[in-house]
């Protein structure tokens, strides 16, 4: 693959100009920050994607025993939480459901009894996540994300 011309005032998204992959296929300005600076929230969200995977498992179980749902990740006020929810909507839509709610809602995971077991303070998760922050800088980064 041929490295594309870098356009005078902009920094390529990658280092490696012969293979860029997804969130480095678009050049970046330079108030944008670098790739690298993308690793935690990205992680941030793989973990929600997790738990939504683990929550559709235990949809399943209850389904196939008749039984509710076990200790369910998301309530039913919080479907739109899940990644299988706000993955389909339109970007602008999932910037501000990701900022303003899931991630408020996996830094309080663990805490006030809200799936922890014991002591809420002492839960690996809470203390993992309690300084989780949104720093995905544009809703059409998160897009190329999610996708």
């Amino acid at each position: 693959v041929k490295a594309q011309p870098v356009v005078p005032g902009r920094q390529p998204a990658c280092a490696d100009q012969t293979r860029r992959p997804p969130l480095c296929s678009e050049e970046r300005s330079d108030t944008e920050p670098p790739p690298l600076s993308l690793i935690e929230p990205l992680t941030y969200l793989l973990f929600i994607k997790r738990l939504d995977e683990l929550h559709t498992l235990k949809a399943r179980k209850a389904s196939r025993t008749g039984k509710p749902v076990a200790e369910p990740v998301f309530a039913a006020d919080q479907q739109h939480l899940r990644w299988s929810r706000f993955k389909e909507t339109a970007p602008e839509t999932m910037f501000a459901t990701v900022r303003d709610q899931v991630f408020p809602f996996i830094n309080g995971l663990g805490r006030n009894g809200n799936h922890g077991e014991g002591d809420p303070e002492d839960s690996t998760r809470t203390r993992h996540m309690k300084d989780a922050l949104f720093m995905i800088p544009a809703p059409r980064v998160l897009a190329n994300v999610v996708d």
